[in-house]
């Protein structure tokens, strides 16, 4: 199940929309749940999605967490997905334009001579 809001995090336990978040198989609940957020770049305030169950801690009702993201990072991954599609995809309307191969060491050879042997036409008028 997912759940999403605005994460607050008061006295080291983090809550979602006014429920508590927890690690719900660690020894100490709401401190992994603070440090998971935590190790996931998310912080107090933040807008943020989790993943997991509902569940309880003793006669605390708390939402047990298997995973969390903020969700300004999903927004951001979407841009830069989207971005890199754009500079991958050949734009309407542009021709690709073709590399020109580099001269291999004949064909310049063959050329530099040409150029210092008089032409055709320049033969004909030393006559």
């Amino acid at each position: 199940m997912q759940k999403s809001g605005r994460v607050s995090i008061s006295n080291g336990v983090p809550s979602l929309n006014g429920e508590r978040l927890a690690i719900c198989d660690d020894p100490s609940p709401f401190t992994a749940a603070a440090r998971f957020l935590g190790d996931r770049g998310i912080r107090d305030n933040d807008q943020i999605t989790v993943t997991g169950e509902e569940g309880s801690i003793g006669n605390v009702s708390v939402f047990c967490m298997t995973d969390a993201q903020s969700a300004g990072s999903k927004a951001l991954s979407a841009r830069d997905a989207i971005k890199a599609a754009a500079r991958t995809k050949p734009r309407a309307g542009k021709k690709a334009t073709a590399k020109k191969a580099a001269p291999n060491k004949k064909n310049a050879a063959n050329k530099a001579a040409k150029k210092s042997a008089p032409t055709q036409s320049a033969k004909r008028g030393r006559r």
